[in-house]
This record gives C-alpha cells, sequence and structure tokens, in this order.
C-alpha cells in the first residue's frame, strides 16, 4: 500500500489501470487502491484478467460485483464493458469525462481481447493541463525521489518536475535540511531515461546531477526539492489542512498519528490541534499536523493523503508555519532543563527517603 500511495500522490498519474484477478473478483485491496484513486479524482478503467480460468457464469458473477462497486456513491461512474473495438474507440473518449469507467476481460494466456486492450492504451492520450502548470515561464521546482552517488559526476538526484522547466547549468537551491535552510547548486547534466538532454519541463521524470557542493554537510534524501531561488522556499514542521476521514474505527482526535503523504513527502505526521473535539469517518475538519521526524517542504494547496492500519483519509494543505530553529532549540533546551529538574527532585525525595530509612534503623539498635 505504501508503494501505491507513494505512486498516486508523487507522479500524477494521468489515468490507473486496476488489474483485477477474475478467480478472486473484488479484495480489500482492490477496494483501498479504487479508494484513494477516487479520492484523488483520477480517472480509472478495470482489466478482468484470467478469465480463461473461469467459467462464464462466474465471469458474470464477479462483473456485475465491479459494475455495482463502481456505480455505488462511493465512486458515481458508470459502467462500460468493452467487447469490441469500437468500444474500445468510444471508452477512450469518455474516460476523458471522468463519468464512465471501462471494463474489459482479458486472458494473457490466451490473448483474449489482448488486440482491444492494445488499441484502447493507443487511443489514449495524456490529460491536458491548465495553462498555468503547461507555462514554461513558471519558476521550476523538481521533486526529489531518489538520490544516487558517483565519484565523477557527483550526487544525482532523480525525481520529477513538478512546474516549469530545468536546464544545464541553472543556479537552483535544494533542501530543506535538518535546520530548515536550503543551500545553493549548479545543474551540470539532465538525463531522461539515460539519454542525456539539455531541459526537461513540466510532468516530466529525469536524472539530474549536482556535483560535489562545498557547503553541503548533511546527507541527501528523498522528500526533498530543487527549486528556483525567485521562489523563496520555506521549510515546516507543522502545517493545517482540512481533512475528510475516509474510514476510522471509532473517532480521531488529537494526538492521532499517522502516516502522511503529500507530493514525494511520506513522514509520519501527530495531529497536535484542531477545530473540533474528535471526528469520525465520512466527517471533515480543520487540524494541524506536525511532522514527527524533520523538516520538510509543503506548499499550501497540495492534496495529501494519510493512513495508520486501517484508518485512512485525504485532505488540503491551507497554510505551513515556518521553520524556527531557535524556537525549537530553545523548547529543546527547556525540555532538557525540565528533565534535569525532575531528576534533582527525584534524588532530593530519595536522599531524604534513605537518611529517614537510616535513622529508624539506628533508633531500633538503641
Amino acid at each position: 500500500m505504501k508503494t501505491t500511495v507513494k505512486g498516486l500522490t508523487t507522479y500524477s498519474p494521468d489515468f490507473i489501470m486496476l488489474v483485477i484477478n477474475a478467480n478472486n473478483g473484488i479484495a480489500g485491496t482492490t477496494k483501498e487502491h479504487l479508494g484513494f484513486s477516487m479520492a484523488l479524482g483520477l480517472k480509472i478503467f478495470i482489466i478482468v484478467n484470467k478469465i480463461d480460468q473461469v467459467s462464464e457464469s462466474w465471469l458474470e458473477q464477479k462483473v456485475t460485483e465491479i459494475e455495482e462497486l463502481i456505480k455505488s456513491p462511493c465512486c458515481d461512474k458508470s459502467p462500460m464493458r468493452v467487447r469490441t473495438e469500437e468500444d474500445a474507440i468510444h471508452a477512450a473518449q469518455y474516460l476523458s469525462d471522468g463519468q464512465v469507467c471501462p471494463i474489459f476481460m482479458t486472458s494473457c494466456v490466451e490473448g483474449t481481447n489482448m488486440d482491444i486492450l492494445t488499441k484502447f492504451l493507443n487511443i489514449l492520450r495524456p490529460i491536458l493541463v491548465n495553462e498555468k502548470e503547461t507555462d514554461l515561464n513558471q519558476l521550476p521546482e523538481f521533486q526529489v525521489d531518489d538520490v544516487f552517488y558517483k565519484k565523477k559526476p557527483g550526487h544525482i538526484l532523480s525525481g520529477l518536475v513538478q512546474s516549469g522547466s530545468i536546464k544545464e547549468h541553472d543556479k537552483m537551491l535544494l533542501g530543506p535540511f535538518k535546520s530548515g535552510k536550503f543551500i545553493p547548486i549548479e545543474i551540470q547534466t539532465i538525463q531522461r531515461y539515460r539519454v542525456p538532454c539539455n531541459v526537461v519541463r513540466y510532468g516530466q521524470s529525469a536524472a539530474v546531477s549536482i556535483g560535489h557542493p562545498e557547503n553541503m554537510k548533511e546527507k541527501l534524501r528523498k522528500g526533498m526539492v530543487i527549486v528556483h531561488p525567485k521562489l523563496n522556499p520555506v521549510a515546516c514542521i507543522e502545517f493545517e489542512a482540512e481533512i475528510f476521514v475516509l474510514f476510522h474505527a471509532s473517532q480521531l482526535s488529537v494526538g492521532f498519528q499517522a502516516t502522511v503523504h503529500i507530493g514525494n513527502v511520506c513522514q509520519a505526521a501527530v495531529i497536535v490541534r484542531m477545530d473540533k473535539n474528535e471526528i469520525k469517518t465520512n466527517q471533515k475538519a480543520k487540524v494541524v499536523w506536525k511532522f514527527m521526524s524533520r523538516v520538510e517542504y509543503v506548499r499550501p494547496g497540495s492534496t495529501m493523503l494519510f493512513r495508520e492500519g486501517t484508518s485512512k483519509g485525504m485532505g488540503e494543505v491551507i497554510r505551513i508555519s515556518a521553520f524556527n530553529p531557535n524556537e525549537v532549540l530553545s523548547k529543546k533546551l527547556k525540555t532538557d532543563f525540565d528533565s534535569l529538574t525532575s531528576i534533582k527532585k527525584k534524588k532530593k525525595r530519595l536522599k531524604a527517603k534513605l537518611n529517614r530509612v537510616f535513622h529508624d534503623t539506628s533508633n531500633i539498635e538503641c
């Protein structure tokens, strides 16, 4: 599930292909994957595979169950069985509207309906994004999904371009590090699919090398970003979001901990404040989350998902609280002082108790 959620939130896919085993039909994992895809507003089409292993009556029963799930209020889409190439052409056109969910019945062993599915995939086109995201004049932002190191090119960062375009020798900022700072770097080389290129644009994945920055004293990690200096990036440890609980066994309140996914950010966080005492399944609330391990770069307006066991939900980031290392240091010093004071008090009480014991023992001997 962690890999699935990361792929959905990090790479912003145009379409979701949900493959279901005809022998088993709808499973618990199937519902979870479908639920997260619907929550993010992604376009979905379903493949019922291994139809060569089941009878026609069994296949009809399982497909009917899928259609009922698709038509339910949680999905609210119109299922469409694709049997011919003409159906595949219409399904590809209707899928962009988001109101139709095509269903294919295939067999990889016998090749049943594989030609229809191939034609459907060839007809599909990437969803057009709005002008703001496609405008190449937007300031670039690159989210880091993996980190490599080689002696000759130096540090290599792979990920996805979230906005604008990145060129070789661009001056950028990399971070956030533990201190909440971003350090200046220079993009030295760029590769896409292991082929050198001069520029990468919005929505494209790539790997960039940044050499050996002199002022980098901390290790690179997944979840960092490369941004243009004019964006004035700010790291945060707390952020406010409006959340919707998809499922929780009881109620969700202050102190609830979960794994939060925001783009390429994946970290445990805890609710420190909320505008209600508690919320249950299918309820909304404004809450303040606090990352438990390190600072992150989060943009207001970003979609978030959170999960913990069977509990899961989604939301949107409203605002962030800029990370202040001095404030964190003062809190740490206060905590250390309180701990030291508590230890001194315990020692004092223990000493007084021992003195009483020795005093009582001496009286008995007398």
